[in-house]
């Protein structure tokens, strides 16, 4: 945090020194709700990075999964990895793969020459 958002932060909390349970409760709720928006927001923008079919990874207990995105739900996008397992997984835990059709060969093929 820099030295402007923890003196703003400071100036915040001395402007609730005055305010009442009820209001301290009411402000807390007002807060909650602006994170969630804010988790909400960030989850669809990084949704719309990806499509159903996509090749995706991301880490889990057994290690690095890869497979394919099945279908979106509201805060999770579903994976059927190449082991067969079904993830709902967070979109920002998410990385795209490089599709086996445009990857670069690991052989590269001469052409003969041929004589006439």
């Amino acid at each position: 945090m820099s030295k402007r958002e923890r003196n703003r932060v400071a100036e915040i909390m001395e402007s609730t020194l005055p305010l009442s349970y009820d209001e301290l409760v009411t402000l807390h709720n007002m807060i909650v709700d602006r994170l969630d928006y804010l988790e909400t927001a960030e989850t669809h923008k990084r949704m719309l990075e990806f499509t159903p079919g996509c090749r995706v990874s991301f880490e889990s207990k057994f290690g690095r999964e890869t497979g394919v995105i099945t279908k979106f739900n509201r805060k999770t996008v579903s994976v059927v990895t190449d082991s067969h397992r079904r993830y709902n997984v967070a979109p920002q835990l998410l990385r795209k793969e490089v599709e086996a059709s445009t990857q670069k060969p690991n052989l590269v093929i001469h052409p003969r020459n041929h004589k006439k």
